[in-house]
């Protein structure tokens, strides 16, 4: 079993609930996927209110809430991932950073727009099909790069506010204002 944020009907604050469900396993030309940190966004609070059900109309109740995420990749569905990534971008995509490498590698460097925007971090055969790897530097003195980048605003971040999973609706509730600046992130713990 899984714990989640959503609601049990469109509406306003009111219908939001955390509930227990089955752990997910994804379909044809999905991923499931071990949320670290979720962000928090306007598109949000609509999908619950109902107001772009062309989007989430079809889905059963309860919903989960959440339209970003970041995390590790658990299970993969069946189904071809770069077919159905070319039917939603027939132009191609405009970059790809991989931390799989291998065949995964091969099956979506096709993908990008421009082969200079395939970037891996996990297999140097990139700069084969014409991207680039990257080159892991882990350690104090890249922790102090990245850090030193951060203070004197060539990475700005912009996050303003770190939440915890029970605090999902708080979250949601400041980004509903509409005077948040900022990224609002909610951090999930195992």
């Amino acid at each position: 079993m899984s714990r989640a944020f959503g609601y049990r009907a469109f509406g306003g604050p009111e219908v939001q609930l955390y509930f227990d469900r089955p752990d997910p396993q994804p379909g044809d030309g999905e991923i499931l996927v071990k949320v670290r940190a979720a962000g928090v966004a306007r598109l949000d609070h609509l999908l619950r209110s109902g107001a772009v059900r062309m989007l989430n109309g079809h889905v059963p109740f309860p919903q989960v809430m959440g339209m970003e995420a970041a995390g590790d990749v658990l299970a993969v569905g069946a189904g071809d991932v770069p077919a159905q990534v070319r039917e939603l971008a027939p132009s191609g995509v405009d970059g790809v950073i991989d931390l799989v490498g291998g065949d995964s590698l091969r099956a979506i460097a096709g993908l990008v727009k421009d082969a200079k925007q395939l970037l891996s971090a996990a297999d140097s055969i990139v700069s084969e099909l014409g991207g680039e790897y990257l080159t892991r530097r882990l350690g104090r003195a890249s922790l102090e790069a990245v850090a030193a980048l951060m203070v004197d605003g060539t990475i700005d971040p912009q996050i303003t506010r770190t939440f915890t999973f029970d605090q999902s609706a708080e979250a949601l509730a400041a980004v509903e204002t509409g005077h948040t600046t900022g990224k609002l992130v909610i951090a999930v713990t195992a």
